[in-house]
């Protein structure tokens, strides 16, 4: 009898190794991220109006974005609505306390996101890379959306960089788990550069203050950005919702007035 079940066992295993093991995946998620309004709490110029527009990149972490697992370069699923002047609609003048509908166009993004049995739910998810901006006399229309096309081509490979760092950590530390909280402090140093190395990347200067004397032209503002991330841990529930508000002032680096962001990610 032991012998009869030593035979099924090695039997078994030797299957599972020819044939290859599949583990069971969960069904892919629908999920959609939505930037829904943006309220002007105090658009800062006096009798002027605010002139808001808005940057913004999904991306996707899952099985079908793990290139880095068989090279050292990993490039990030992105999606990258319009950045140009004007595109949240209306008059593009706006007064403090007026909350801004953000188009569909820009603000609504829709994907489904895979189980992976080579990619740990920990590495797994969803997310946007959000920055509000103010016109002002310069860059010109035309400009803005050179500086934008190179923002985005940026922002992809120092994405892919941090992620395939982090990667490594998945696959060489097994002491203590990365946590979702380590990924998005990995990614948070992908998209810091972009906003504060004008010495390095001369075509964000016109993001920054004047550092010598006051400036002879009005230059757009930056009023502020936030990397969302919402990973597929968090979503064990078959359906389900988390809101979310970015606030923007002085203290947190605005440039030009206060500025909340309110949306929501959905899963199904």
């Amino acid at each position: 009898m032991r012998s009869w079940f030593l035979s099924v066992l090695v039997l078994s295993a030797f299957l599972v190794i020819a044939l290859g093991y599949r583990p069971v995946l969960a069904a892919p998620k629908d999920v959609t991220i939505k930037l829904e309004t943006i309220k002007v709490v105090d658009e800062a110029d006096g009798s002027g109006n605010a002139e808001p527009y808005l940057w913004v990149l999904f991306f996707k972490l899952d099985a079908a974005t793990a290139g880095f697992l068989k090279g050292n370069t990993w490039l990030p699923w992105l999606s990258a609505p319009t950045g140009t002047h004007g595109n949240l609609g209306g008059d593009g003048d706006w007064d403090s306390g007026e909350k801004i509908s953000i188009p569909v166009t820009i603000g609504v993004w829709t994907t489904s996101l895979s189980d992976s049995s080579t990619v740990p739910a920990k590495g797994r998810g969803v997310g946007a890379l959000v920055t509000l901006l103010e016109e002002d006399a310069l860059p010109s229309s035309s400009d803005i959306r050179q500086y934008h096309a190179q923002f985005v081509s940026i922002a992809k490979v120092n994405l892919g960089t941090w992620y395939a760092r982090y990667a490594a950590l998945l696959r060489y530390v097994t002491a203590v788990a990365p946590s979702a909280d380590t990924l998005l402090s990995f990614l948070d140093k992908a998209v810091e550069p972009l906003f504060h190395s004008a010495l390095q990347d001369p075509w964000l200067t016109w993001l920054l203050p004047p550092l010598i004397g006051p400036t002879l032209y009005d230059i757009d503002d930056y009023i502020g950005h936030k990397l969302l991330f919402f990973p597929w841990d968090d979503m064990s529930a078959k359906t389900g919702t988390k809101s979310f508000t970015l606030q923007w002032n002085s203290s947190t680096g605005s440039e030009d007035g206060d500025f909340e962001l309110h949306g929501h990610m959905a899963w199904k």
